[in-house]
């Protein structure tokens, strides 16, 4: 019922049946093209139609989000300027995008496979959402992509790592501070970060970045990640809670902008 509810009568008979359609399909005939193409899933708080692969990874995420609420934003922020950095197929960023009118959004995803639905998911929203091909880390940085090894092996679970001595990136990691510029403001509202223990690189570098931002939300994967966060949110005007797999730092007064 809880389905039901928070997606409706279209949008919970998507969630709940198409896979499982499908995979009866390709149990009685293997060779069967299903699951080859994304495919819609709906709910009433978005706007435009979501896209997901089936049999990976992708409706985990929306439940997480549409579902379970994984991203509680305190109802009394209207925030302007969103970055999400571990975007995924996109689906926090929908949430951002449906539920902030005037919010602009800059999407973060390494991972190709993720960035291809990420940016077709983000298509609608046209000059409000923004996608970048890369990876946040703590300086410019040749990095290899891995799959299939960290946490469930999922497509959610893709970490990133510097390069070693003549090894091809295959693509380079940016800088917090330079995503922040991406996002054309002097100030950030909320910057979301679930990178697969890449946070441990992130806050462990230059940490002035935090000071233009209002609320992060991070999703600490590790002790040497939670360690670098604590030590870089020291002493700053945050007060930090945790909600489910989040960390929330919240700014108690007003940023001091120069």
């Amino acid at each position: 019922m809880s389905v039901l509810r928070k997606l409706g009568v279209v949008g919970a008979a998507h969630y709940l049946l198409k896979e499982r359609i499908l995979a009866a399909v390709r149990a009685v005939v293997p060779s069967a093209s299903v699951g080859a193409r994304p495919y819609a899933l709906y709910s009433p708080e978005c706007p435009t139609t979501m896209w997901w692969r089936p049999f990976t990874s992708d409706r985990l995420a929306f439940a997480q989000i549409f579902i379970d609420r994984g991203y509680p934003v305190p109802s009394h922020l209207a925030p302007r300027r969103i970055v999400d950095c571990g975007a995924n197929g996109g689906y926090a960023s929908l949430f951002f995008l449906s539920r902030f009118k005037n919010a602009r959004v800059v999407a973060v995803e390494p991972d190709e496979r993720n960035y291809a639905v990420l940016e077709r998911n983000l298509d609608a929203f046209d000059d409000r959402a923004q996608t970048i091909h890369g990876a946040v880390w703590r300086r410019e940085a040749g990095l290899r992509v891995l799959k299939g090894s960290y946490r469930d092996g999922l497509e959610w679970a893709t970490q990133v790592r510097e390069c070693r001595d003549g090894e091809m990136p295959n693509l380079t990691g940016t800088t917090m501070r330079s995503v922040l510029a991406r996002a054309d403001a002097a100030f950030v509202d909320s910057l979301k970060i679930d990178i697969e223990g890449a946070e441990a690189e992130v806050f462990a570098g230059d940490t002035d970045w935090i000071d233009r931002v209002g609320m992060l939300m991070v999703e600490l994967h590790d002790a040497q990640s939670a360690r670098a966060f604590h030590a870089a949110l020291h002493g700053r005007p945050f007060r930090i809670s945790v909600c489910g797999e989040l960390t929330i730092a919240e700014r108690v007064r007003p940023a001091e902008m120069s």
